[in-house]
């Protein structure tokens, strides 16, 4: 579905004339859990972020990224968001979720800024329900990934010692910890 990029920005700035949201970017992150209740979480190797300045890199977070145009489908609202995670979890940790359970929880997170307002998701897995993928963007598989410490399974308190890239992620892991015990 190609969108008219001169319309969402008319739709924009209808919106805040009303006071509404004008424009709204979407992530989804993916919390697997294996069978220790410990949560997976990828070591961020690019330096840059669209919505942090600064070098996140060597920091920690839950894999996932931004919902991209052509993600979506017309009528079918939760495929955008499940191409998103496909996608996300493939390059950034090796595996996809199976095909079995397309049902997505979505633990919403958001972060208001003067220029834009993103929405954040969460989505709760086990690692049982996923399945390798081949060759990611950083390393060759899901085991390569956890033997190169570039991710790994965290308890709570665990994550509380480590270097999240922002507040926001934080509070979206402890949020899922939460949801799923």
């Amino acid at each position: 579905m190609d969108f008219d990029k001169e319309k969402l920005t008319e739709s924009f700035k209808k919106n805040l004339e009303r006071g509404r949201a004008g424009a709204v970017g979407i992530g989804v992150f993916a919390a697997v859990f294996n069978s220790d209740n410990k949560m997976l979480l990828r070591k961020r190797m690019e330096k840059g972020s669209l919505i942090y300045n600064g070098d996140l890199s060597g920091k920690w977070e839950l894999p996932g990224g931004g919902v991209e145009l052509v993600d979506f489908r017309a009528g079918e609202y939760q495929s955008s968001i499940w191409n998103c995670i496909q996608k996300e979890l493939q390059e950034e940790v090796c595996i996809v979720p199976s095909e079995t359970n397309k049902q997505l929880v979505m633990l919403p997170a958001w972060l208001g800024k003067e220029d834009n307002i993103d929405l954040a998701f969460v989505i709760p897995f086990s690692i049982y329900e996923m399945e390798p993928s081949g060759i990611g963007e950083y390393f060759n598989s899901y085991y390569e990934g956890l033997e190169k410490n570039a991710i790994g399974y965290f308890t709570e308190k665990e994550i509380e010692r480590l270097e999240i890239i922002s507040p926001r992620m934080k509070m979206m892991i402890l949020e899922a910890f939460r949801y799923c015990h």
